[in-house]
């Protein structure tokens, strides 16, 4: 699914152009920002904040069952598609135990301001939700091998 990263390219890779791979989703319909992508996937995957990916890699690697951020955003990605992501790479065990660790953490930070603390809270849920999620389909898996 994924390519190589293409080390002969240049390493001039601007902070505008990662924000734009990270937050609009439609950038990455373009044959410049595609190339940018792949070029420096692995700095775009980077900036992603925990439990996340951006969001050129929902319309470049995601496999055709996941969120797609057209279904939920208005230009970039938003809270509500964000949740719909982690929910969904959790159910799908795509995210790292660290990247869990991460996210159930942070409503536990001393010093959140009350809004941080609620937007931490609701991604933590949404986390669990797919971890859940997960969790039935694989006794499900289970009860059918029996």
């Amino acid at each position: 699914m994924a390519r190589p990263r293409d080390r002969s390219a240049p390493e001039d890779f601007d902070f505008n152009t990662l924000l734009e791979l990270c937050a609009l989703w439609h950038v990455a319909e373009g044959e410049a920002m595609v190339e940018a992508y792949w070029r420096h996937r692995d700095e775009v995957l980077d900036f992603a904040l925990p439990g996340n990916r951006p969001a050129a890699w929902w319309v470049l690697e995601a496999p055709d069952d996941a969120p797609h951020p057209a279904d939920y955003a208005r230009g970039a990605v938003d809270d509500e598609f964000e949740r719909a992501g982690m929910r969904w790479l959790a159910a799908n065990g795509l995210l790292e135990r660290d990247e869990i660790k991460a996210v159930l953490g942070k409503p536990k930070e001393p010093g959140l301001p009350p809004y941080a603390r609620e937007h931490a809270e609701l991604d933590a849920d949404a986390l669990l939700e797919g971890l859940g999620d997960r969790d039935q389909d694989n006794e499900g898996n289970n009860e059918e091998e029996s």
